[in-house]
């Protein structure tokens, strides 16, 4: 994977032609995405072309996905269990979290590149679209499948 110069709010300012301010602002209404480091915002130039390109219509939309983590003899098991199939484990709870994260993740791509629906959002082109939320829920509240 190739190095990617990141954009900090004066670059985009600066390539808007606009203040820092006003890039700021559109941070905090979610009109336009960037990456928090530390008190540091950076932005992919691709995802400011992007929103250049779409305007709002760009915007991420919050997508809740549940995640169940238990012990499973001497590993953690972590599933979706919104989404069949994707599982994944861990030595500890933290790093079956963080597992699950990348499996959730992967999974959705090959969801949407196939087209399909993601659960509870429809149809998107680009998981950039999604803001992914990862809640940990207690295995009891998970519903049964009918199957």
């Amino acid at each position: 994977m190739g190095k990617v110069k990141m954009l900090s709010v004066k670059d985009v300012a600066d390539t808007l032609s606009i203040s820092e301010n006003t890039v700021r602002r559109w941070i905090a209404e979610g009109k336009i995405k960037g990456l928090k480091f530390g008190r540091q915002w950076r932005f992919k130039p691709s995802d400011l072309s992007a929103w250049l390109e779409h305007g709002d219509q760009y915007k991420t939309q919050d997508f809740i996905l549940e995640v169940v983590i238990e012990p499973d003899e001497d590993v953690y098991h972590a599933y979706c269990p919104t989404m069949d199939g994707c599982h994944s484990s861990g030595d500890t709870e933290a790093e079956a979290f963080r597992n699950i994260q990348e499996a959730a993740r992967l999974h959705l791509e090959v969801m949407i590149e196939d087209g399909e629906a993601v659960p509870g959002v429809g149809i998107v082109d680009s998981i950039d679209r999604l803001n992914l939320v990862f809640k940990v829920i207690e295995p009891a509240k998970v519903a049964p499948n009918d199957n």
